[in-house]
């Protein structure tokens, strides 16, 4: 008996298998059943059921034996316990989500109205400038009108002033028509001043008999 006994636990797995897995669920089966009488005794709380690791290895112990009620009203508690958690974090990780996509959203919102008040900055400062800049001109302009209204009254007066035969008041007058602005009236003023100067025509006759030379 003693030989065959020995021989089929070297020779036959299967039993070997059975005998390795009873060594190991006994204990296993000990501290369940400790545990569960425990968890009864406390009025099944929640915190005191199996999780993790500790759940999967007595569910499989219970697959492979046959728990007692107590045993099975402990690990199903566990199994619900566990799936409840797991629904609850799974809540919680949509809720995480929504939370984050929300914030995404609200992000791309707000850099969406910074863009657009960007560009509305830029184009409103754009505008600015080309305002002022017509402003520039359009002032330039208007001194530019004015100085040539002045070139022209000072032109005028350089001719009446000639036509009176005040050579002189002519001359000032028409050069300083041409030093306000450079009009078509005081390049001919001046020069019709000239025209009628005897000291400028003197000049001039003088020049021609001895040329520089």
């Amino acid at each position: 008996i003693e030989v065959s006994h020995e021989a089929l636990i070297r020779e036959w797995a299967r039993l070997a298998e059975w005998l390795h897995e009873a060594r190991v669920d006994i204990p296993l089966q000990q501290a369940i059943s400790a545990d569960a009488a425990e968890w009864e005794r406390r009025g099944r709380p929640e915190d005191r059921v199996y999780s993790g690791t500790e759940l999967a290895e007595a569910q499989d112990w219970a697959e492979r034996n046959v728990p007692s009620v107590e045993e099975m009203t402990f690990l199903n508690a566990s199994a619900a316990e566990h799936e409840r958690k797991e629904k609850l974090e799974q809540s919680r990780q949509v809720r995480e989500l929504k939370l984050k996509r929300q914030t995404v959203n609200r992000l791309r919102g707000l850099v969406a109205i910074l863009s657009l008040f960007l560009v509305a900055s830029i184009v409103f400062a754009s505008v600015l400038q080309l305002l002022r800049l017509q402003d520039d001109m359009d002032k330039l302009a208007a001194v530019t009108q004015a100085q040539n209204a002045s070139s022209r009254a000072l032109a005028a007066n350089a001719d009446f002033a000639l036509s009176q035969h005040q050579l002189d008041l002519a001359l000032l007058l028409s050069v300083r028509a041409n030093q306000t602005a450079n009009t078509y009236e005081a390049r001919d003023s001046l020069l019709s001043a000239l025209q009628d100067s005897p000291q400028i025509v003197t000049m001039l006759r003088s020049g021609a008999q001895n040329p520089i030379g």
